[in-house]
């Protein structure tokens, strides 16, 4: 079985059509249709099911993409083995907190290191990095929290620790130690499913027995600092993303008794993924940030 093997049968299942596929790698329809019959007599398994004009992947299909898809990944990526030294991309995923606050320092650092080596940068919550790593659509992920799969590495780089954030005329001080109930006591002001400091969040509501009164849920920080600076509810967030509207007074803050609110970032990598130069070079930039 050859690499041209394996692209038509991945094209085939993208589009649903051996006739599409051909069209789409500009090849006759002949050829795409003897690709996947070649495939399915060499490995003895039905790859598709022929319904009408329409192919339907088999689940034996859906199995065997799995593999192609990781075959064809690694061999691309050995095609830009030329471009390793001088240049290339690094591909780069982050939680929120990440992209906010840690992102664009380190890649004007490395730009700073690597002029000719480009980097492709996508910012979303924890959940969606780590899937993105383990599809092979980025190189590298720097979330919050612990990753979820065995087929992904974890290293520590940073640290931070979640607040309590409350309303300016809220009746404490900075930094008081509230007791857990509060979170039962007030509207909450939720991050979204997926990402860490939501999984956080919910941790302790379930560990305590917590139902909490949901004031609302959003993708946005932002939102939710002014959420709370009205008087709205209160959350938990990272001290790194309400710093500098805590130096501003638009937000007080708390922590809460007899629960550890420490947590750490971790660059997270494919254990099966080869990681170029210039990647291994943007991980040890990221590891000198507290050395």
């Amino acid at each position: 079985m050859t690499i041209r093997h394996l692209r038509v049968f991945a094209e085939v299942c993208s589009c649903g059509s051996v006739t599409q596929a051909a069209q789409n790698l500009f090849i006759s329809q002949p050829a795409a249709s003897a690709a996947i019959a070649e495939l399915e007599s060499h490995y003895g398994i039905r790859l598709f099911d022929r319904i009408g004009r329409r192919l339907y992947v088999t689940e034996a299909g859906k199995r065997f993409l799995g593999y192609v898809e990781h075959i064809l990944r690694l061999f691309d990526e050995m095609e830009h083995v030329r471009d390793w030294e001088e240049g290339g991309v690094v591909r780069v995923g982050t939680s929120i907190t990440v992209g906010n606050r840690l992102l664009p320092g380190l890649i004007r650092a490395f730009q700073g290191r690597r002029p000719q080596t480009e980097v492709e940068a996508v910012v979303d919550n924890s959940e969606a990095v780590e899937e993105r790593v383990l599809r092979g659509e980025i190189d590298l992920g720097l979330i919050e929290g612990s990753v979820h799969s065995p087929l992904l590495e974890s290293i520590p780089f940073f640290h931070d620790r979640m607040v309590l954030i409350l309303p300016p005329d809220a009746p404490w001080e900075n930094g008081a130690a509230l007791p857990v109930r509060i979170l039962g006591e007030y509207p909450l002001l939720l991050r979204e499913k997926g990402s860490a400091g939501r999984e956080i969040l919910d941790g302790i509501l379930s560990l305590h027995g917590i139902t909490p009164k949901s004031a609302w849920q959003s993708i946005s920080t932002q939102a939710i600092i002014r959420a709370a600076h009205n008087g709205l509810g209160i959350s938990l967030l990272p001290y790194l993303l309400v710093q500098e509207a805590l130096e501003r007074g638009e937000i007080r803050y708390a922590t809460l008794e007899g629960v550890s609110l420490e947590r750490g970032y971790f660059i997270i990598r494919h254990n099966e993924k080869f990681v170029t130069p210039a990647a291994q070079d943007f991980i040890a930039l990221c590891l000198s940030l507290e050395a």
